[in-house]
């Protein structure tokens, strides 16, 4: 897990593995709300991105996530 900000990523993108990077790069130059739905390469099938849409339910209608 990375906890972070993107507005900060590129002073740390070089302590990340190349195949992160790459998704990172992806992250900061692309406008995801202008992809299609579904898969969109990175670096062909190794490296992708996976553009979904969910329709939620009311947070009242919702139970929060917890260890068992």
């Amino acid at each position: 897990m990375i906890i972070g900000n993107l507005l900060n990523i590129e002073n740390e993108i070089g302590l990340y593995p190349t195949g992160l990077q790459a998704g990172l790069k992806f992250l900061l130059e692309t406008d995801l709300f202008a992809l299609p739905l579904g898969e969109q390469e990175i670096q062909g099938k190794q490296i992708y991105a996976k553009i979904a849409e969910y329709e939620t339910q009311p947070k009242e209608q919702r139970r929060p996530e917890r260890y068992t």
